[in-house]
């Protein structure tokens, strides 16, 4: 079965990687051939991230993120790149507990750096659906946990597509499950 896999970067970073550091170097090819056994034949690894930029305590932040990339491109041939873009913006926000202690009248605002990346999700909606327009795969997998992908995957399943969606693992600091109750 021919099938594509689309990677949502900074989920899967944000959601599995960030906190495990000895999973970042993760070869997508083999994960996605991994858990999706026989009878699939990977055609094309799309990944979609924004350019980050260094900051404060990591300026080192783009070099890394550029010989990443670099390296997933030179372990899967089929595997292409898409960039998205950051935004930041000067912007207000409630502070939880107002600083009593420290001004007078005591503020309940205050600004702050707000950072946004932007056109990555879209940018992956879209080569879904044009890729599953085109009848360029039989199955899309969608490795990301993001709910505003529910719709296009939809869209695909209704063309008579099969979609997987492979759900990073959202992990806390001690290594139990985010979602998981107490006991």
């Amino acid at each position: 079965m021919r099938t594509a896999i689309y990677v949502d970067g900074f989920n899967l970073y944000h959601s599995a990687l960030e906190a495990r550091p000895q999973y970042r170097w993760l070869d997508l090819h083999a994960l996605a051939s991994n858990a999706l056994g026989a009878g699939h034949e990977i055609v094309r690894i799309r990944y979609f991230t924004s350019r980050i930029k260094g900051e404060d305590g990591d300026h080192d932040g783009p070099q890394r993120q550029d010989a990443y990339t670099r390296a997933l491109c030179c372990a899967c041939p089929n595997l292409t790149v898409h960039w998205g873009r950051f935004v930041q913006r000067e912007k207000w926000r409630r502070l939880v507990e107002p600083m009593t202690r420290c001004l007078s009248p005591a503020p309940t605002k205050v600004l702050t750096w707000h950072r946004e990346e932007k056109r990555s999700d879209v940018n992956l909606a879209d080569h879904l659906l044009n890729d599953a327009w085109r009848d360029e795969y039989d199955c899309a997998v969608l490795l990301s946990d993001d709910s505003d992908l529910a719709e296009p995957l939809a869209m695909v399943r209704a063309m008579g597509k099969q979609v997987i969606l492979l759900t990073p693992i959202n992990l806390r600091e001690n290594g139990e499950r985010a979602d998981a109750g107490p006991g």
